[in-house]
């Protein structure tokens, strides 16, 4: 997933282990007219197969009862379907964790813009089924939203290759672009571009959107700079060899103020002095010709979204999120699905990924402040 980014997951406690194995016809659907995102270069497929990695390990946790997802066997690799292969209770808690959280969050956006339409905007969203969960699961908040995906072409190519082949997938593209007003689909599952009113898949490198200014760099169709938006990045930033210049130019020229503007982010963090963990976790990600330029804390994430335009923010690591958002029913529930003996282990691998959600209220946002920044959290400013 993801561009120099990366894909929406990528180290995992499975890193650390050295485990291997995102014109309006009704109803039309046409090729679509793509100019963006280059060739892949050979440095970058290390990056792109991580997106293997995020959707077995998706898959994983729905097989063992931690996650509900009607779609994720749709995206997963060769091998890695039913029956294939199985992570350990370790990863698939954090798993769950990781995407429970940043579903709890993304549908408070959500509630805050019931009755006009909202944005997300999904940075190396590789074979990520979130756009579907949601039309699925929460259909009255959702009627409403534009969905933008990007990542590498490479990346985008196979998962618009596999949207336009599937029926049920494809039916759903099409009906949410009806709701939004116009009902054509169109789809180019060789440069990997889909575009509706509704749904949008853009085959882009992050790396040329961060160095372009207003005028410059990848045109983004159907992007609104004027509607609430929501920007996700799963393991993203810390591709990038400049993630703040990304950041100013999401908040200065793709979504300008005064239009409100969310993030959600989740990585690792690399604390300073390094830790056995994170010294490991690197060493492991080097073998597979991965580096990552990873922050040490928590208050150094709040600063970066701070620096970028962010009104507030705020932040928490997983061993938290696990012990103060998740109740104590579902506690017992997941704790019953499978035997979890490495629990120091579980922590440690806690304290080193984290989530953190920022906004700008801008004009008419005002209820995000009551929502997101009253939720529990480690690290908070703003």
């Amino acid at each position: 997933m993801s561009s120099s980014s990366s894909s929406s997951t990528i180290p995992n406690l499975s890193t650390f282990r050295g485990a291997g194995s995102r014109g309006r016809g009704r109803g039309g659907l046409r090729r679509a007219n793509n100019n963006g995102g280059q060739a892949p270069t050979n440095r970058d497929l290390p990056i792109q197969q991580t997106d293997q990695d995020a959707s077995v390990a998706r898959m994983s946790a729905v097989q063992m009862g931690y996650l509900e997802d009607a779609f994720a066997g749709c995206f997963v690799p060769a091998g890695g379907g039913v029956g294939g292969e199985r992570r350990m209770p370790v990863i698939n808690r954090g798993t769950y964790v990781r995407t429970t959280t940043l579903d709890q969050l993304l549908t408070l956006f959500l509630t805050t813009f019931p009755s006009q339409p909202s944005q997300i905007l999904s940075l190396g969203a590789g074979s990520d089924t979130r756009f579907f969960r949601l039309l699925s699961q929460t259909p009255t908040v959702s009627r409403f939203i534009i969905y933008h995906e990007l990542d590498f072409p490479l990346i985008t190519s196979q998962k618009t290759k596999t949207i336009s082949q599937n029926p049920r997938l494809l039916s759903m593209v099409r009906g949410h672009a009806e709701a939004m007003g116009g009902g054509e689909v169109e789809v180019d599952p060789e440069s990997g571009a889909l575009y509706s009113e509704g749904y949008n898949i853009h085959p882009v490198d992050l790396r040329e959107l961060a160095a372009g200014g207003a005028a410059q760099g990848p045109q983004l169709r159907n992007l609104n700079p004027r509607v609430p938006t929501l920007i996700i990045s799963e393991c993203l930033l810390c591709y990038l060899p400049n993630p703040a210049a990304l950041l100013t130019h999401l908040t200065t020229a793709l979504i300008p103020p005064p239009t409100p503007l969310t993030i959600l982010i989740y990585e690792p963090l690399s604390p300073r002095p390094p830790t056995p963990f994170s010294l490991t976790m690197t060493s492991n990600l080097s073998l597979r010709n991965l580096s990552l330029t990873l922050l040490p804390s928590l208050p150094s994430q709040l600063e970066r979204l701070i620096s970028a335009g962010f009104e507030s923010a705020r932040a928490g690591d997983v061993e938290f999120l696990w012990e103060r958002w998740v109740g104590g029913e579902e506690k017992r529930r997941v704790g019953g699905l499978e035997m979890l003996d490495e629990v120091e282990e579980w922590k440690l691998m806690g304290r080193h990924y984290c989530v953190v959600w920022g906004w700008r209220a801008g004009e008419g946002g005002a209820n995000i402040e009551s929502l997101w920044g009253a939720l529990p959290s480690q690290e908070r400013t703003g």
